[in-house]
């Protein structure tokens, strides 16, 4: 089973370029405040992975939490995340 396809249109005449060409214009028409606070939102980000990894890992080691243990078990705690069933 052979399929043929013939374009109808150009490139440059069709609705996917078309669509390609507004998204694109309205990227670069960003007021300044749109783009600093998108710049800064994805920076922020990085920042808080970073320091939530540090403090993971880092934290047991210096501060002597528990790391994967029950060693940091509070008595007499209701809550479900210092007990263990």
């Amino acid at each position: 089973m052979e399929f043929l396809n013939q374009a109808t249109k150009a490139w440059n005449d069709s609705t996917l370029n078309k669509i390609v060409q507004l998204t694109e214009e309205a990227h670069s028409n960003k007021p300044k405040l749109q783009r600093w606070l998108d710049e800064f939102g994805e920076n922020y980000s990085k920042v808080v992975v970073v320091l939530s990894l540090a403090i993971a890992f880092l934290g047991p080691f210096l501060f002597k939490w528990p790391f994967l243990s029950t060693a940091g078990k509070m008595s007499g705690s209701s809550s479900p995340f210092f007990t263990l069933p």
